[in-house]
This record gives structure tokens, sequence and C-alpha cells, in this order.
């Protein structure tokens, strides 16, 4: 059950007066994108033991778990902010969108069984006490999940930015039924929307394309490179400037479906309206005549469907025929079959991204209802906008730190 912290006490250890009265557990639950899932989680270790004088929530401890890659919880033991008591984050990862339509309190768009049987506003997130916890770094197992009402639901994207559609099977190559995604802009008014970082996105590459042929890499894509590949009008590695020694190898495009906010990123920041994006799985078979695509919703896979979209080629017997190319956050680690590209000359590091070399970014967006914006959320956004995570340093970047500013997700970044 969902314990809510005594006011009262939290404003006496803000204001460094003693406490004696007994909290209760606090408990924030989020929901929503794939790419923050483990930034709020790297992020969720400090914010838990740091004193409440470094803004952080004065917990003795901070342990991790999961029920799968995408429930996950942390938690604080015997925290001050909580008069002693625990505090725990879960996160639940799906997409983008719906981080926006839980804090909305409407259905999914991909039906969810708590949102059915509870109301819009609930989602499936960790039982906490279903969870061992172990001594960080090491993370312990969940058993079971439960119905919740979202307080936080991040997207990487504005509401409004989600104007995509996609049609294919729900998992890719991995199968699943077919699903047919057509979105509207999604409106939030009467939402309030904290953006303390940047959500930095990067292009990946098989190392079939110049990994076994080092004399012709491909370790970067212009815009133009990248409008026509993603807007399927290369269908053949060798239509590419300098890229001749690929030619007869078919295009493999790995998308995520409408819905991800990744997927919007790459329409909004990259694509921004001059070629529209692919929008159906193209299973075709006849390399070097046709773009082949596939499509990845969600599972325990989310963007991971998308690694092994990349990783093997889009699987199904098409590795050699075919090499791949997709895009995910930009701090997915290179594999031994798939690299990272630079994107216009630049690289997705903080330096560039603050700069505005690089582009392909957008800003983190949490959305929440106005009753929600608690003081405990309201410290948890103020301690994000102030830190970065270690495991993503280098990378990300805080708002405050950018020297460009984006008017909006489709807007290249003008100096400020």
């Amino acid at each position: 059950m969902k314990k809510v912290i005594n006011t009262a006490i939290f404003a006496a250890v803000i204001a460094g007066a003693a406490v004696t009265a007994q909290a209760a557990d606090i408990q924030v639950d989020m929901y929503g994108a794939s790419a923050q899932r483990d930034y709020w989680k790297d992020l969720g270790q400090t914010f838990m033991t740091k004193t409440t004088a470094q803004g952080g929530m004065g917990c003795v401890s901070a342990h991790k778990a999961k029920k799968s890659s995408n429930q996950v919880v942390i938690k604080g033991e015997t925290c001050t902010i909580a008069g002693g008591d625990d505090v725990y984050i879960t996160y639940g990862s799906v997409a983008s969108l719906e981080g926006v339509r839980a804090a909305k309190e409407v259905a999914p768009v991909v039906a969810e069984a708590c949102a059915t049987s509870n109301g819009n506003a609930f989602r499936t997130v960790v039982k906490v006490d279903s969870c061992t916890y172990p001594a960080w770094p090491a993370e312990g197992a969940c058993t079971a999940t439960v119905c919740s009402d979202i307080e936080l639901g991040t997207s990487d994207v504005e509401g409004s930015s989600f104007d995509q559609s996609s049609k294919g099977g729900i998992y890719g190559h991995l199968g699943g039924s077919v699903v047919d995604i057509a979105l509207a802009a999604e409106t939030t008014a009467g939402l309030k929307n904290y953006k303390p970082t940047v959500v930095p996105f990067a292009f990946y590459a098989n190392n079939d394309l110049g990994g076994a042929t080092p004399a012709a890499p491909l370790n970067n894509l212009t815009r133009t490179q990248a409008l026509n590949l993603f807007g399927g009008k290369v269908y053949d590695w060798g239509q590419l400037a300098g890229f001749g020694a690929y030619a007869g190898k078919g295009v493999q495009l790995c998308f995520r479906h409408a819905g991800s906010g990744t997927h919007a990123t790459i329409d909004k920041a990259v694509m921004r309206g001059d070629i529209a994006l692919v929008t159906e799985e193209a299973v075709n078979g006849l390399p070097g005549t046709l773009t082949d695509a596939f499509f990845y919703q969600s599972s325990d896979s989310t963007s991971g469907g998308m690694k092994q979209c990349i990783e093997t080629n889009g699987g199904n017997g098409l590795a050699g025929d075919y090499i791949a190319i997709g895009y995910m956050d930009a701090d997915a680690l290179p594999t031994a079959a798939m690299h990272q590209l630079k994107y216009q000359g630049a690289s997705a590091v903080d330096t560039d991204i603050a700069n505005g070399s690089y582009d392909f970014w957008s800003a983190q967006n949490v959305y929440l209802k106005t009753s929600d914006d608690s003081a405990v959320v309201q410290k948890m956004m103020a301690f994000a906008a102030a830190n970065i995570p270690s495991a993503k340093t280098g990378i990300w970047v805080k708002a405050n730190d950018l020297k460009v500013v984006k008017g909006s997700d489709t807007a290249i970044p003008e100096l400020q």
C-alpha cells in the first residue's frame, strides 16, 4: 500500500528542526519513457543517500531491485526526509506516450491490465514489499507487481510531438501481433512539466558496415544521409557516396513504433518534416531492390528489440544480405556486432550537445498533475536538474549547462 509522508514532518526536516514524530514510508511511482529508466535508477542511488542539505533524502543506504528490465525500484532505507522510514521510487518503462497518458489519466494506447481493471490513472508497477534489497550495486529480485496511481509520467518529447504512425509486428522481427498505430498530438493542458535534463540519442549500425571492411567504415551520418535512409529512399548501401564496397547489400531499417519518444525524437529533431519516416513494416527478401523495415513496441526488450534488430541485421535469415541501422539512447554501449555513429560529424557527448554541434536530442519531460507536485517531487526534480548520475556523465547534460536552446522538439538549437 502506498504511504504518503507527513507534510509537517517534511517541512520540519527541510527547516532543520528536530523530528520526533513517526513519519510514513514514501513511494513515488514513475511510468513512461524507456530511455529514462536507467537514468532515474542511477540517479536514485545518489538522491537517496545525499544528505538533505545536499538536496537528497538523507537515507542510510540505497538499494535497487527489479521484476523485469522494464519494472524497477530504488529503495532508500532509514531516511531523514521520512522521519527514519523508507523511500521508494518505482519506474515502469513502456514508451514515452504512455507516460504522458498515465499522467493525464487517460487510457493507454496499448492495453494495460491495471488501467483496464482499476481506471485510467493506474498502471502496473513493482510491488515494493515483494523484493529483496541486497547491498548496492547488487540488484535484488521482485516477485510481484501491483496496480498504482502514477504520479510522474516521463516522456522524451512534449505531448504535442506525438503525431507519428507505424504499422507492423509489435516486436518487429521477434514476432507478435500486428499493430496499426496512428497518433494525433497529445494535449497536456493542466499538467505541470519539469525539464531537468537533456535526453541524448544516436544512430547505431551493424558492424558488417565498417567492422568487416575498415577501409570503408560507416562512422558518421550526414543529415541528408539520415533523411534518405530513414525515409526509405536508400535501398542499397552502395547508393551512399563512399560506400561502393557495400553495393548489393540491402538496407535494414530498425525503428521503434509510434508512441516511443525515441521514435518521435528522430522524427522531430532529424527528419523535421523534410522527408517522411517509413511508417510500415516491410520484409522483402530481395536485397538491393527495396528497403526493409521492422518496428519495435514494448516488451522486456523495449529498445532492446531495436538493439537485437541492429545486431542481427533484422534476424530471420536476413544476415549477410542486409545490413541494419537504427537509433537508440546515446548511452547504449557498442557491442561486438554494433557501433555508434557520429551525426553531422559530431559525437553524442555532453560537450558537443551543450555547444550545439550535436542536435539529435530532446528535453526530458516529466509530466504530473498539479495535485501530485508534492514537496518530495519538487526536491527530486531539483536534484535531477543539479546532478547527472555518474553512469551518464559525459553523455547526458543538465538543462542549465546548455549553451543552446530548442524552442520546440523540431527546432534547431539556438545560442542563448
